[in-house]
């Protein structure tokens, strides 16, 4: 359900124990309220304790435009743990950013999925896990959304409010991927809050096999079936499809 207090984490690692000057030479990704929906992506070009500067890329025209000294939120791969940090914008003479980070960063836990930036229009509506049947479907509440990235195993969103973690959701969307139905059953894993009031919230997808341990077999036939068509297999298949996207857009980088 919404909430109205902060988001907490159970894991968090102190920023100055991060070597940032590995990331020099890779991808970030920036999430600004500015540009709700949006994931830039900017290549880091040097890092110096508990800062890093980048170029912006094909991006560079909405970097110029950022308010200086915003609240951003960072995304980015060291030593193989996918990390979320917040940090504050410091705009550089020249057209380069440099983003310092707060105290900690957040592990974005266990990602065994590649993500790839995408923005779809997302219908999302919390699904009670008590009894439910599908002549109650349209009264749940629908939130319009966007997506702003997706793997196999789940996808980023922004939302109106704080979602609880733990929260299952019925989520629509034409994804024009034959690998994934148009809907599919997800739960909140964590829930950013972004300037300007909205919320960036991890969503993992529950696959067919999970489900079953959720759901008995009435339930399941009151729901859409295209609900459980999205299988391990198909995550699989669909995580080797992305992985080769993402190493041939690393390709072009380089």
């Amino acid at each position: 359900m919404m909430q109205t207090k902060n988001d907490t984490m159970s894991t968090r690692l102190q920023t100055e124990g991060i070597n940032l000057a590995l990331l020099v030479g890779t991808e970030i990704i920036v999430y600004s309220s500015q540009f709700p929906g949006r994931a830039l992506s900017a290549k880091v070009v040097s890092a110096q304790p508990g800062r890093i500067s980048v170029e912006s890329g094909e991006f560079s025209n909405l970097f110029r435009n950022m308010v200086n000294q915003q609240k951003v939120v960072l995304q980015f791969i060291n030593k193989g743990q996918h990390l979320s940090a917040k940090a504050e914008l410091r705009k550089n003479l020249g057209g380069s950013s440099t983003f310092v980070l707060e105290e900690y960063v957040t592990p974005l836990a266990r990602r065994r999925f590649e993500r790839l930036p995408l923005k779809k229009p997302v219908n999302i509506a919390p699904y009670p896990m008590t009894s439910y049947d599908i002549k109650k479907l349209a009264s749940l509440k629908w939130i319009a959304t966007e997506s702003i990235d997706l793997s196999s195993g789940g996808m980023l969103v922004t939302m109106p409010g704080l979602v609880e973690k733990g929260v299952h959701l019925l989520i629509a969307v034409e994804w024009n991927e034959p690998l994934l139905p148009s809907m599919v059953l997800g739960k909140i894993c964590y829930c950013h809050r972004m300037d300007g009031g909205l919320f960036n919230a991890g969503v993992e997808f529950v696959v067919e096999e999970e489900s079953r341990k959720l759901f008995s077999a009435k339930r399941r036939n009151s729901l859409p079936q295209s609900v459980f068509e999205y299988t391990n297999n198909r995550r699989n298949k669909l995580n080797r499809k992305q992985k080769l996207t993402m190493n041939e857009n690393r390709i072009r980088i380089r």
